[in-house]
C-alpha cells in the first residue's frame, strides 16, 4: 500500500506537467559564423528575354553555416544547414531572427531589388508547398552522394520558384520554372546537365498536392542578409517529457510491487 500511495501522490504532479508545458518562443537570434555553399550557378530571368539587365547570376545551394552564435532557439545547434528564400548574395554579417512560425516571419521590406522583386510574402498557401517540397524531398537532397552539388542547386531552385512566383487566382498554383514571373536556367555545360528537370520534378508533388508536410521547417530572417530556411531538430516537450516521467514512476511502482510480493 505505502508504494501506491506514492504513486498516487506523484501522479498529479506528473499531470500538470503534461497539460501545462511551456511554449518554444517564436523568435531567438543566430549571428553568422562561417558559411560554405555547395551548389552551381544558375540564371534567374523576370521575363523571357535573354538579354541583359533582365538576367540575374546566383549561386544556388546548400547553405552550410558553423561556429554559430545561437540564442534562444530550440533544436539549432550552432552548425547547421539552411536554403535560402530570397534572391540575394550571402555573407558573414549581420544577425538572423529565428521565426519557427514561417507565416509570421516579416518580409525584409528595405532588401534591395533585384529583377522588379522586392519583398518576399510567405502566403499561407506558400508555407503549405514549401513545407510539402521539403516534407517530399529534403531527406534525399540531404542525403544525396552523387551529383549532391546539383541536388542543392536544383532544390534551392524549386524553392525560389515557389516563393517568387505570384499566386494564380482560384485553386490553381502550378509551378514551372520556365514559365510564369520568374524564368530560371543554367549555362548550357555538362556540369549542370540536368539541373532544371530535377528541380521541375521536385515541384510535381507540390503542384499536385501530394506528400507529406515538413513541420519543423523555420526562417531565419535578416535585414544584412540572405533569409534561410532551416529544419530544426524537435525537442522534447514538456508533454512528452511528462509522459517519460510518468512511465518511469509507473515501472518502478511495478518492481516494487513484485518485490513486495516476493517478501
Amino acid at each position: 500500500m505505502r508504494s501506491r500511495d506514492r504513486v498516487s501522490l506523484c501522479v498529479p504532479i506528473v499531470l500538470a506537467v503534461l497539460i501545462a508545458g511551456p511554449a518554444i518562443a517564436s523568435a531567438g537570434t543566430v549571428k553568422p559564423g562561417d558559411h560554405t555553399l555547395y551548389g552551381a550557378s544558375v540564371w534567374i530571368k523576370s521575363t523571357s528575354s535573354m538579354q541583359y539587365p533582365d538576367k540575374l547570376n546566383l549561386s544556388a545551394g546548400l547553405n552550410v553555416w558553423s561556429d554559430m552564435t545561437v540564442t534562444d532557439v530550440p533544436g539549432l545547434g550552432n552548425s547547421f544547414q539552411a536554403f535560402s528564400f530570397e534572391f540575394q548574395t550571402v555573407n558573414e554579417t549581420g544577425t538572423f531572427n529565428f521565426w519557427d512560425d514561417l507565416t509570421d516571419a516579416p518580409t525584409a521590406e528595405d532588401d534591395d531589388i533585384i529583377l522588379g522583386f522586392s519583398d518576399v510574402d510567405l502566403s499561407d498557401q506558400k508555407v503549405t508547398d514549401l513545407r510539402r517540397l521539403f516534407g517530399n524531398h529534403y531527406s534525399s537532397v540531404i542525403g544525396a552522394t552523387s551529383n549532391a552539388e546539383i541536388w542543392y542547386a536544383a532544390f534551392q531552385v524549386a524553392i525560389w520558384e515557389i516563393v517568387y512566383e505570384n499566386e494564380k487566382s482560384g485553386s490553381g498554383h502550378e509551378y514551372d520554372i520556365y514559365e510564369g514571373d520568374v524564368f530560371f536556367m543554367t549555362s548550357f555545360v555538362n556540369a549542370n546537365k540536368g539541373l532544371m528537370s530535377l528541380a521541375e520534378g521536385f515541384l510535381e508533388d507540390v503542384n499536385d498536392g501530394t506528400g507529406p508536410l515538413m513541420q519543423n521547417l523555420a526562417a531565419l530572417v535578416s535585414m544584412d542578409n540572405q533569409d534561410m530556411l532551416v529544419v530544426v531538430v524537435p525537442t522534447p516537450t514538456a508533454s512528452l517529457a511528462g509522459a517519460a516521467l510518468l512511465a518511469g514512476l509507473l515501472t518502478v511502482h511495478r518492481i516494487r510491487r513484485r518485490r513486495a510480493r516476493i517478501l
